[in-house]
């Protein structure tokens, strides 16, 4: 008896341990996509057709929740209900430079009781263009305190948003830190365009405040000059870096599409809707697809541009390289302390590298030339870090060229490591690096779409009048090239022509890429020496 006991004991034991055995591992949770209520009114609107039908198609495209005003329309609600649309947050619209709004407190909460929302997205009005002091400020703050602690007591979630206009009390990182300073109970709905709208860089508002983020609003703004909203995808946010940073941080709640004004808003939706469906897909971890770090050093913002552009492209963790002395003394200065470190071997010291590179697939390596090669920091990353088995991509800024000489060195310093072809961008044209990036990472295959695919170059031929003409335009004064024109081939490309010059130079004939834009003047690209 005494061993059968002994024996159901054991086995008592053994089937926590057994239970567990096959199991697979919890898949992450990821966000989700949801759109404002508003804009599914603009569909009925600009369509002509019944607000159920309207959202029905908002549903199709695959949108699982909706952002409604705490005045919605009751009927609207019930559509959205039946329809299976999750209740993502709702959004009340409260002026606390007006002074006391119980009220309107009160109906937002009952609201949010009656519907069914525990997300509240709080819009606190905008202060008066006039004789608003800091001390109305600071009452304003008290007010919205004490109804953060109010909502937070029924058990909901109370957030505010970065708010693009200067008159709001969350215009910009500092309002909103002085108002989080007041009110503990607030978290933050993250507009990914508003920051941009004050000023400030997108990525390290989010990175700021990621530990308030409950909710999120994905905006796309045109360009850094021009704040008109754009689909999702398609302007110059970064959402693709936005919702890989979420997601690696744990973020698995909505992403709210917002792209007020647009005029064609079903078609609209659709676009963000795939394009932040494919940056959630390459942000899983559990996806299959290479695992890619951008890794660069940039001493001004050209490298950096580049390698924002890439990571946002790809959805890829980005890290900067940081010397411990920065190369922060004037022009001279700086290439005296260049040549001298490359001349004798010197290797900057560098801020440890965060980043587990053998967890990484490829690594684009990024960096300015520096006489006709890699930056100085990128030698000690050579030398310190095992880039073993991984494929790397150079990229780099430059003011006339060195991406292939910089790539021939990467392979002499790297001889068992892949090197894949790379990308270079002259540090004047910087502008171009988004469209050129996305050619470069679709004809390379990291991104999917097609490309118009460029015909080789002809033989060359002497040089015309016209065509030296553009070659003195493209160069113009640039002190690093001295030489006339001989030969020339060119190209069609998209939106213009590329041409090839070949120039006398001392000590050896340079190879000059010149690229003429319809309704532009001739710039040259880059120069092979």
């Amino acid at each position: 008896m005494r061993q059968y006991a002994f024996l159901a004991t054991l086995a008592v034991m053994l089937i926590p341990l057994l239970s567990g055995c096959g199991e697979k591992k919890a898949k992450p949770q990821l966000p989700q996509i949801s759109i404002f209520c508003d804009h599914i009114e603009s569909v009925a609107r600009q369509n002509g057709i019944p607000f159920a039908e309207a959202a029905a198609k908002i549903k199709e495209i695959g949108f699982a929740g909706a952002d409604v005003r705490v005045f919605q329309k009751p009927e609207e609600i019930k559509i959205l209900d039946s329809l299976g649309f999750g209740h993502s947050c709702a959004i009340t619209d409260i002026d606390y430079s007006q002074g006391d709004q119980t009220e309107l407190e009160d109906k937002t909460l009952a609201f949010m009781e009656e519907n069914g929302y525990d997300r509240l997205l709080l819009v606190t009005g905008l202060m008066p263009r006039e004789g608003f002091s800091s001390k109305d400020i600071a009452a304003a703050r008290q007010r919205i305190a004490a109804f953060a602690s109010r909502v937070k007591g029924r058990g909901y979630t109370i957030m505010v948003e970065d708010y693009d206009s200067p008159r709001s009390l969350c215009f910009n990182a500092e309002r909103l830190d002085s108002l989080f300073a007041v009110a503990k109970d607030l978290g933050l709905v993250f507009d990914s365009g508003n920051f941009q709208f004050a000023g400030e860089d997108s990525m390290e508002q989010l990175e700021h405040f990621l530990d308030k983020v409950g909710h999120v609003h994905l905006k796309d703004r045109a360009s850094v000059t021009d704040m008109t909203c754009v689909p999702i995808g398609t302007g110059c946010i970064p959402i693709g870096s936005v919702i890989r940073t979420l997601v690696k941080n744990g973020y698995s709640g909505w992403l709210t599409v917002e792209q007020f004004g647009s005029r064609n808003m079903l078609e609209d939706c659709a676009v963000s809707f795939k394009n932040i469906s494919k940056a959630i897909e390459m942000s899983n971890p559990d996806n299959s697809s290479p695992k890619v770090l951008v890794l660069y050093y940039s001493q001004n913002s050209s490298t950096k541009t580049v390698a924002k552009e890439i990571s946002n492209r790809l959805c890829a963790d980005i890290e900067a390289i940081v010397p411990v002395v920065p190369y922060d003394g004037d022009y001279q200065a700086t290439i005296e302390r260049g040549r001298k470190e490359r001349e004798e071997g010197i290797l900057p010291e560098i801020q440890p590298i965060k980043s587990d590179i053998k967890s990484y697939d490829i690594v684009f390596l990024g960096y300015p030339i520096w006489f006709g090669t890699y930056a100085p920091p990128i030698a000690t990353v050579l030398s310190s870090q095992d880039f073993s088995g991984k494929k790397v991509v150079p990229f780099c800024s430059f003011g006339s060229g060195g991406l292939d000489s910089s790539t021939k060195d990467l392979k002499d310093k790297l001889p068992n490591v892949k090197i894949l072809p790379g990308y270079g961008v002259r540090a004047a044209r910087v502008d171009a690096v988004p469209s050129e990036i996305d050619r470069f990472l679709k004809e390379n295959g990291f991104i999917d779409g097609e490309i118009t695919r460029l015909e080789d170059f002809p033989a060359a031929h002497p040089v015309s009048d016209e065509e030296s003409a553009i070659f003195d335009a493209a160069v113009g004064d640039y002190p690093m090239i001295q030489a006339k024109a001989s030969e020339v081939t060119s190209r069609p490309v998209p939106g213009g022509t590329e041409y090839l010059f070949t120039a006398a130079s001392t000590p050896n004939p340079i190879k000059v890429y010149v690229l003429v834009e319809e309704g532009k003047e001739p710039v040259f690209t880059q120069v092979l020496r």
